[in-house]
This record gives structure tokens, sequence and C-alpha cells, in this order.
């Protein structure tokens, strides 16, 4: 029977560690922060490797506390003080968790989203729970874009990041050049010569998706066969483009229409 046990100080030293991407890359694992996160995971993954409760917080988790030890997951007790360095929030929560990152195998037959550059992390949270609402399986990133298993990211769509696969690539044009040959590729660009309404989406479709600052890249606009736009209803020149992860979400719900 699993028993919750004073954190040893390797975890203490470990967990802050992992708010830095270099260290998760490294070891593979990512962190899970608050309740709400870490019972979703518990749902996806059994890759949870360790979960570690603030002393006084026990009676407030009980049912974590019970699926931990039916799936013989270590737990752990620990200060309050401890949770202000497992964190990069003002307020820490109570409870953290240690867990793998899933290995996805990507699946590129149907639709596929391209992600060239996008360094925020709200957006690139707002995104992933936006392709998992419209059921689109496959994302691809360039390095350049922010980690999805950074704490943010994690914090806003633990359960999208066990539904999607992710290829992140160092060379988006080797993966989309074999793409040209089975599929319809779009780049969304201010400058784009096709409105998003009158787009055709008779086969499987892959979207470019550019970074807040840049855009679409020119090469993968070069690469693409259309590129799209979305018109402004508004005469208003102090609002130059929407935001990449609502623009995201309107080539979603368009594409959706046309997969009913």
């Amino acid at each position: 029977m699993i028993k919750i046990q004073p954190i040893p100080a390797a975890i203490l030293k470990q967990i802050p560690q992992l708010l830095k991407k270099k260290y998760r890359d490294e070891e593979g694992l990512f962190l899970v922060e608050g309740v709400k996160c870490i019972e979703e995971t518990l749902k996806h993954t059994t890759h949870i490797e360790y979960v570690v409760i603030e002393e006084n917080f026990f009676s407030q988790v009980e049912d974590i506390i019970d699926t931990c030890k039916e799936k013989n997951i270590q737990l752990y007790y620990s200060t309050k003080s401890s949770f202000s360095n497992f964190t990069d929030t003002i307020t820490p929560q109570p409870i953290v968790a240690v867990a793998k990152k899933p290995q996805s195998k990507p699946d590129f037959s149907g639709d596929v989203l391209v992600l060239d550059g996008i360094q925020d992390p709200g957006n690139i949270g707002t995104i992933l729970r936006t392709a998992q609402w419209f059921g689109i399986q496959t994302i691809v990133m360039s390095n350049q874009c922010a980690d999805i298993w950074s704490p943010k990211v994690v914090r806003s769509v633990t359960g999208s990041l066990f539904a999607i696969s992710f290829v992140r690539t160092a060379s988006l044009i080797e993966i989309l050049q074999p793409l040209r040959f089975t599929h319809s590729i779009f780049a969304t660009s201010l400058q784009g010569s096709t409105k998003l309404s009158e787009c055709v989406f008779d086969k499987p479709t892959v979207f470019i998706m550019g970074s807040e600052a840049q855009g679409v890249s020119s090469e993968l606009c070069e690469l693409a066969h259309n590129t799209v736009f979305i018109p402004s209803f508004a005469d208003n020149k102090n609002t130059e483009s929407l935001n990449v992860a609502i623009a995201t979400a309107l080539c979603c719900y368009q594409l959706s229409l046309s997969r009913k």
C-alpha cells in the first residue's frame, strides 16, 4: 500500500528544475499543478511519476490520494513554504505532480495545424484547446514556438495534451513538402489572395498559422497552395490584425463546416 511520505531532498531539487525547458527536455518530464489539472492528467495517462501535497491539504484531495494509491503512484507531502519553489505563479497551488511526456505518433492522414514561431504560451494554450474542440488530431510546431510542456500551457490545456499528437521540428518545410501531394495547404496572411470563406476544402487540409510579430514566413507561404486572409468588417485603423489564436479558431470553424 502506497503511503504519503515526507518529500526527499532529491525531489525538492528536481521540481524547481522542471520550470526550465532545458531540464524538461533532458528528463522527458513536466509539471502538473493544481487539483483540476492533476485530476485530468490522472484520467488520460498512467505516466505520473509522483504527487506532492501540502501537508495540511490532504482532506481536500482525498479522491486524488485514493486514485494514486490505486495506480501505485508515489505520494509525498511537503511544507507550504516549499511550494513557492514549485511554480512560476504568485499564488502556488497546494498540490503538484511530475509526469512523463507522452510519446505520440503523428497522424498526417487528416487535417493538420502548423504553428510557425508562435511564442506566447497563452496563444499556444488557446490553439491547443481549439484544435481539440474541432477534432484536429495533429499539430506541427517549429522549434521557435513556446514549449507546450511549460507550466503555463499545461495549466490551461491539460486534457488536450493527451488528445492531440505533436511534432516539434527544426524544419517545417521538410514535413510539409510530402503533404503537398496529399493535402491542401493554406498559409494565413494579411496579404492573402483568398478570403477564408471562399476556400474549398475538398482534401485533407493544412493551415499554417504564423508568429505574433512576423506572421507566416515567406518560404512557407511559397510552399503553400494558397494564402488566405480573414477580412475585417469594420473600418478600424487601430487594429492591424487578429490575435493568432482567434484567427486559428476561425480557420478551424470554417474548415469544420465542410466536414459535416
